[in-house]
């Protein structure tokens, strides 16, 4: 097996390897003799995978401890989201839960919501989903139309959602609704607030089956009619729309270390095949063409890890890394579906059989340059900072 490093990447102290010897053991223990059966059969991750995290301590390790999380920092989010994602089943979306959805929580939300909901979310009694995309908006979250309209101490919540990681499983969705119907208010009528499905009725649900990336449930949500409560509002009243801009720098941080990770893995998984696959009466590895090939993959991989740790560092000294991010997330989800594709390829005719990882990871993905902002948003961010857009005149 190749080992990939960067002379940037992360130096962990004693304290956190202990942490990640941790987190290495449980996915050892719980998710690998499970990952099949959840990939293949259940196309989708057991919920009691949630409690068991919480019960250990594992999920939204940041969170203050009086609520009952470890209070750690960003870099003990990446040892779990990467000790998932080293072994290919970045998939299995925690890191959804913990460190995208969940920091809405940490950033936005009053006392008082951060009381009702942490400790659950925390426990893993409730797992998260975040409900942007709507099927005639797609990209464009800003024109959202999923209604709130205000009733006494409630908002009365109805709207059509597509394409929600954890929807199946989620008991608490964090949505984009509109909450100022005036179509002259545009995004700054948005507003995010927490519905939970066990206190609020009107929730439909349909899990949609895509091409790759089962492990991941993907739903499609109506609301009609759903009763949530003023209180349960995530932030500030018509500022939705900039909460979830600012919690996609580090959404797409752990998508393209999910896309790296998995880079590594289709990787290894094809100098394996080379070695021990014989043409012509000699291993695939020993043709020079191979060799080639295989080493300008190796290239951009490291290419790509050294632009995730140093992402990675970044962040966790809080820096503002939104570009770096588009444009990280952009090479390393576009190189994903390059280096699954060459690997397929140096399998031969096994490469098309689903009993070989190899072709799980094919499919999965193609799945990395859609979500968390499609490669042309992320063109979009980046060109934006190249050329930068002239300001509007008052």
């Amino acid at each position: 097996m190749y080992n990939f490093k960067s002379a940037v990447q992360p130096v962990l102290t004693e304290e956190q390897l202990a942490f990640q010897k941790e987190v290495s053991d449980f996915v050892e223990a719980e998710v690998v003799p499970n990952f099949n059966k959840w990939y293949y059969e259940d196309h989708q991750v057991d919920k009691a995978l949630y409690r068991k995290m919480g019960e250990k301590g594992l999920l939204l390790t940041w969170a203050d401890p009086k609520y009952g999380g470890r209070g750690l920092g960003w870099i003990e989010s990446w040892i779990v989201a990467n000790e998932f994602g080293r072994r290919g089943m970045g998939g299995v979306q925690v890191w959804l839960h913990s460190d995208v959805v969940g920091t809405y929580f940490e950033e936005f939300a009053s006392d008082a919501v951060k009381d009702k909901f942490l400790p659950d979310l925390i426990k893993g009694n409730k797992v998260l989903a975040v409900a942007m995309t709507e099927p005639e908006y797609g990209s464009n979250v800003g024109g959202a139309q999923t209604s709130a309209v205000e009733d006494g101490d409630d908002y009365i919540v109805n709207g059509h959602k597509i394409f929600i990681s954890n929807g199946w499983n989620a008991d608490v969705i964090v949505t984009l609704v509109r909450t100022d119907p005036d179509p002259a208010a545009g995004h700054k009528g948005l507003t995010l607030i927490a519905i939970d499905t066990t206190e609020s009725e009107g929730v439909r649900r349909k899990k949609l089956d895509k091409m790759g990336g089962h492990v991941m449930d993907t739903s499609e949500l109506w609301f009609e009619n759903v009763r949530v409560p003023k209180e349960n509002v995530i932030g500030e009243v018509g500022r939705g729309f900039y909460h979830v801009m600012k919690g996609l720098q580090q959404e797409r941080i752990l998508a393209a270390l999910m896309a790296e990770l998995s880079c590594e893995v289709a990787f290894n998984e094809a100098v394996a095949r080379c070695q021990s696959r014989e043409v012509f009466g000699r291993p695939l590895s020993t043709y020079q063409n191979t060799q080639f090939v295989m080493a300008e993959e190796a290239a951009k991989i490291m290419a790509a890890k050294a632009m995730v740790d140093n992402l990675v560092l970044a962040h966790d000294r809080g820096e503002e890394v939104n570009t770096a991010a588009a444009a990280c997330k952009l090479f390393t989800c576009e190189l994903v579906k390059e280096v699954a594709d060459v690997a397929v390829q140096m399998h031969g005719g096994y490469g098309l059989m689903m009993d070989y990882p190899i072709a799980r990871m094919y499919t999965d993905a193609r799945i990395s340059s859609i979500t968390a902002g499609t490669s042309e948003v992320m063109k979009m961010v980046v060109s934006g900072d190249v050329f930068p857009r002239p300001k509007k005149k008052k």
